[in-house]
C-alpha cells in the first residue's frame, strides 16, 4: 500500500503522476528523532546493499550514518 506523506510546504514539480490523499497519522515504522527519523528493526530482518560498503551483504548489527538530505530551498 503506497502513502502519501507531505512535509514543510513542497512546490508542484509534475514528478509525481498519482494523487494521493495526504496521510494525517504517524508515519508507519519510523519515530520522530530530533531533525531527523529512527527505525527500530526486529530481531529477524536483514539489511541489504547501503552501496560500496565491506563486511559483506547483510550489514545487520553495525552502526551506519547517512547524510541524506532534500534542499528546498532551492530554485530552478
Amino acid at each position: 500500500m503506497i502513502k502519501r506523506f507531505v512535509f514543510g510546504t513542497p512546490f508542484p514539480t509534475e514528478s509525481v503522476v498519482l494523487n494521493l490523499p495526504v496521510e494525517t497519522g504517524p508515519v508507519p515504522f519510523l519515530t520522530p528523532d530530533g531533525d531527523g527519523w529512527t527505525y527500530t528493526m526486529q530481531e529477524k530482518d536483514i539489511v541489504y546493499g547501503l552501496g560500496e560498503m565491506p563486511r559483506g551483504l547483510n550489514k545487520r548489527g553495525w552502526h551506519y550514518e547517512t547524510n541524506n538530505t532534500d534542499e528546498s530551498e532551492h530554485e530552478e
